[in-house]
């Protein structure tokens, strides 16, 4: 959760819609117990985010119905039985640090926000 608190300060910034409009989009590269997803839900809530997506590639199925009582929407695109572990389910699976992943999605935010002016002018 410290971890969470850390980053989520560099990506919440006081020039976005109040948290009463956002929707937040949680996306884990694999679920195995959920705990730090309820974590993160957790922290959301308290920031009255209009609406909280759960979103991973691979989670065990009896955790659906759990994921749902934490969030608005549930995007998982496997639940194998047996779920061993998430590594599993990746032929490389390296850890990527918090500062990497915050310049993807800016990057992304930018592309997006670009794309999104030309669409509405289009």
């Amino acid at each position: 959760m410290a971890q969470l608190a850390s980053g989520r300060s560099q990506i919440i910034k006081d020039e976005i819609a109040p948290p009463e409009w956002q929707i937040a989009i949680l996306i884990d590269d694999g679920i195995a117990t959920g705990i730090t997803i309820a974590a993160a839900t957790i922290e959301l809530k308290e920031q009255n985010t209009s609406q909280i997506w759960i979103c991973a590639p691979v989670a065990p199925p009896s955790l659906l119905k759990w994921l749902k009582r934490w969030s608005d929407q549930v995007i998982i695109l496997q639940t194998p039985e047996p779920f061993w572990s998430v590594s599993r389910f990746y032929a490389e699976f390296p850890q990527v640090a918090t500062e990497d992943a915050l310049i993807a999605l800016q990057q992304y935010n930018l592309t997006y926000q670009h794309y999104a002016k030309i669409k509405c002018l289009g």
